[in-house]
């Protein structure tokens, strides 16, 4: 009999429906515990271990830009209402997958659906983080496993965006070889009563990143003007090309395409580095002063 299990969609109900991540590329669980561990005077050992809090949350991650843009705000999230669920599909010996009824769940009521990081690399697929946290509803634990289960749902490719130009004011900064945007998004969670889950999660702070890495170290001088801080100058643009089955890219006047924007802001240079007969890269961080935008229908362009 196997034991094994694999990767499998989620979904995730809200105040507008349900979104179903059916082109999952990984998920991580986490129960995040903190015990209270009692060694009495006189003792050595442990004469008692107690849960004292757990915040568990889920980590994913997904390249179906389309799908989820459609649903998460980059600046405030998904409040999630109703059933989250999370697939591990049983595998079978001598075979595939075991089938209907032999699968394992686990489940929240409530929760915080957040993204966390978008990137990608010398036109490499990108990639999106997200970060889910199980909040405690009243009467169920945060996250409830069950076993012997069926699937809900249907692995199925969606989307894919490849990396990546950026546009300042309009023009394109050219010799960029890779973008990662961190959303910033600080979250406190709230402990009520006693309980040792939380029942409430609030955004208390967002500080979005935007790190871009050059191959000419010319834009130091021509586009920062300094190496240390400088204003935009103008709205930034980040560009993700969205893929096509058995094809290429999306036309670029097409609107199809990923766009990571905010309005104003500062950047500078991380560093300059540059090793052996390697060419120098650059390494700039931009640090939006407004919310950033996420649109996934987007014409390529200043």
């Amino acid at each position: 009999m196997s034991n094994r299990f694999s990767l499998y969609p989620s979904s995730f109900v809200h105040a507008g429906g349900t979104l179903s991540m059916v082109q999952l590329g990984a998920a991580r669980a986490s129960m995040n515990s903190q015990f209270d561990e009692h060694i009495v005077g006189g003792a050595v050992d442990r004469g008692a271990v107690i849960l004292q809090q757990a915040a568990p949350s889920v980590d994913l991650e997904s390249a179906d830009l389309a799908t989820i843009f459609g649903v998460v705000s980059p600046t405030v999230g998904l409040s999630c209402t109703g059933n989250c669920i999370f697939q591990y599909q049983k595998r079978a010996d001598q075979g595939v997958f075991a089938g209907a009824g032999t699968n394992t769940l686990a489940t929240a009521t409530k929760g915080f659906l957040l993204p966390t990081r978008l990137s990608a690399s010398n036109g490499g697929r990108a990639s999106l983080g997200l970060n889910f946290h199980a909040l405690f509803d009243g009467t169920n634990e945060p996250l409830v496993f069950s076993q012997n289960q069926n699937l809900t749902g249907t692995p199925t490719f969606t989307s894919a965006f490849y990396g990546q130009i950026v546009y300042v004011n309009g023009s394109v900064v050219d010799s960029l070889l890779s973008a990662s945007i961190d959303f910033g998004l600080a979250v406190v969670p709230q402990y009520e009563d006693g309980v040792v889950f939380p029942t409430l999660m609030s955004i208390v702070a967002r500080t979005p990143t935007i790190s871009l890495t050059f191959a000419s170290v010319r834009h130091t001088i021509h586009t920062l003007t300094t190496a240390f801080i400088a204003a935009l100058g103008g709205a930034i643009g980040v560009y993700f090309f969205k893929g096509v089955a058995s094809g290429k890219r999306v036309a670029n006047a097409t609107t199809s395409h990923c766009k990571i924007s905010a309005a104003t802001g500062s950047w500078g240079a991380d560093d300059i580095s540059v090793q052996g007969n390697d060419d120098a890269t650059l390494t700039v961080t931009v640090r939006p002063t407004a919310a950033l935008a996420v649109s996934v229908a987007s014409a390529i362009g200043g």
